[in-house]
């Protein structure tokens, strides 16, 4: 599993490889109850049966009930973003195309689904993709091809993971094409929070990695916290805190009282053994255990 693990992060970071080698990865959703510090957890739901093994990852909420993915259900060499219904399991093809695409979220105040697409020539550019799906979209940023991950800010300013030696963190206005950029080695998972800060991992070396946060008005960078795993998927609750996965294991970190990391739940009898990306919604959340 942890060879599958490296094989795909050289794909989504460095370019194409055989889609064939991608790993197994499945999604769980949970519901949860929060008073205060303690969570209790119920109503847990495999929503991938229809496609194990295969890939399936990066979900992502739409709306309240509904949850966009990438999957290789409907071709193995490639991948495509579905729908899924949480509530009726009903699912639909967003895309299907001969690139592979990935990362997909809704743009902001906006008729378009954004993702990464990934080409036969390597290139991985900032797609967007109409919610009507009337036709193929287009390009967002012209002169990239080597967008590994991202995050919207506005409208209009986009925060990138950019593959290269070293990965570096830039943000992007693509009114004025103005690029700047922020910090070098950085993880891949990018979330703002309601104050509209991003929220970040900075790898520093192969020991210490830190959740930091970059404020777009000041430019400011601030660490949150040290990570206590090498797992770099995170999520923002709505109250602020921060979820990360530890093998069946979720944990929480609070900025707002400095403690430590807590352990909140364990998933293991759920078949959940490596949990990694994870959204939330609501009083849902949605897991992918690879």
């Amino acid at each position: 599993m942890k060879s599958f693990q490296i094989i795909l992060f050289f794909l989504l970071a460095y370019g194409s490889l055989a889609y064939a080698q991608l790993p197994n990865s499945q999604i769980y959703a949970v519901s949860f109850t929060q008073t205060g510090d303690n969570f209790s957890f119920r109503d847990v739901k495999y929503l991938t049966n229809f496609n194990n093994p295969g890939y399936n990852n990066q979900p992502n909420f739409v709306s309240n009930r509904k949850i966009q993915l990438v999957s290789n259900y409907y071709n193995k060499d490639n991948n495509d973003i579905i729908e899924l219904d949480l509530q009726s399991q009903k699912m639909y093809r967003f895309t299907d195309t001969k690139e592979a695409e990935y990362s997909p979220l809704p743009m902001p105040n906006s008729k378009y689904i954004s993702c990464v697409r990934v080409f036969d020539d390597e290139q991985q550019l900032l797609w967007a993709f109409p919610k009507s799906r009337q036709n193929t979209g287009a390009s967002i940023i012209d002169n990239l091809s080597n967008v590994g991950y991202y995050a919207w800010l506005s409208e209009e300013e986009i925060a990138m993971f950019l593959v290269g030696t070293p990965h570096k963190l830039v943000i992007h206005n693509i009114e004025s094409e103005e690029r700047k950029e922020v910090i070098d080695n950085i993880g891949r998972c990018l979330k703002v929070n309601s104050d509209g800060k991003l929220i970040f991992i900075h790898k520093m070396n192969d020991e210490f990695w830190f959740l930091k946060s970059y404020d777009p008005s000041t430019e400011q960078i601030e660490t949150i916290v040290q990570t206590f795993s090498k797992n770099e998927d995170f999520e923002i609750l709505r109250d602020g805190s921060i979820l990360m996965g530890e093998k069946s294991f979720l944990y929480r970190y609070n900025p707002a009282d400095n403690k430590a990391w807590v352990e909140i739940g364990n998933f293991k009898k759920y078949g959940i053994n490596s949990i990694k990306r994870i959204t939330s919604r609501g009083n849902k959340i949605v897991m992918v255990n690879e």
